[in-house]
């Protein structure tokens, strides 16, 4: 059996069903395969519920898409919750950096307490069903990284979500999120998120690197505590240290939290 440590799951969300029309409305292919099992609301009692038995003690939500132009209303709700309950402990929420009045929304974004940062899905693949940007080179446009520069100016994160990470593991300001790992299997597979984790910590050391379930994208295709076990089982050749900081010490640094 793994030691108990303390960990921060720094990747999960929560929803109304009512506030995502790509959920709500017809069932289309996606990367994570059929989702009707989770096209209803997914409350923060739910989450607690689901990590019941683990050692998690802090969270952070990740944004969930709403409709344009409403990215505030996403935060100012996520903000009541952790407001209501004490959890999540940060928000990472979405604006479009390219767009003409993304200075104004990030600075009404930095002054809720949670926000901790920005994520807005950019990543380009081959496949649709991988892929969220419009063109593969938005992050070249001058108008999106005098954005991007905006974040700075609040001590804001920036999140990406990247296929290919050996050139970034030369970044030192660039850290690594192991989570949605059952993603393209659509599975809780030891074999498949054991070798990912090992190459990934060897590229970016475990100061650099930290935990998240995706759930309840995950909860499609396994249990957050299988997930969590076979995720601590997959560290678990890593020092004491190493594992704290995966699971703990990373994302504190990086949500201040």
């Amino acid at each position: 059996m793994t030691k108990s440590l303390p960990t921060i799951d720094a990747h999960h969300h929560i929803w109304r069903l009512k506030d995502l029309p790509w959920l709500s409305g017809p069932q289309v292919p996606r990367i994570f395969g059929p989702y009707q099992a989770i096209c209803r609301d997914y409350p923060i009692d739910e989450y607690h519920s689901d990590i019941a038995g683990c050692d998690i003690v802090k969270s952070i939500y990740i944004q969930t898409n709403w409709p344009a132009g409403q990215s505030y209303d996403e935060a100012r709700w996520v903000q009541s919750v952790s407001d209501a309950t004490g959890w999540p402990h940060a928000n990472i929420a979405h604006a479009d950096l390219a767009d003409p009045g993304a200075g104004v929304l990030i600075e009404r974004l930095a002054k809720l307490l949670a926000t901790r940062g920005i994520r807005q899905q950019l990543h380009w693949h081959e496949n649709p069903q991988y892929r969220f940007a419009p063109r593969p080179d938005v992050m070249n446009d001058k108008d999106w990284r005098r954005g991007l520069v905006l974040l700075a100016d609040h001590g804001l994160l920036f999140e990406l979500q990247i296929f290919a990470m050996m050139a970034l593991a030369q970044c030192p300001n660039v850290n690594v999120k192991l989570s949605g790992l059952g993603t393209f299997v659509h599975a809780c597979r030891a074999d498949v998120m054991g070798p990912i984790i090992s190459e990934t910590v060897a590229m970016f050391g475990a100061h650099r690197c930290c935990y998240g379930s995706n759930f309840p994208i995950e909860k499609l295709w396994t249990g957050y505590g299988t997930l969590y076990k076979t995720f601590r089982n997959a560290i678990a050749h890593l020092g004491e240290a190493e594992q704290a900081a995966i699971l703990h010490d990373t994302a504190a640094r990086l949500y201040r939290i």
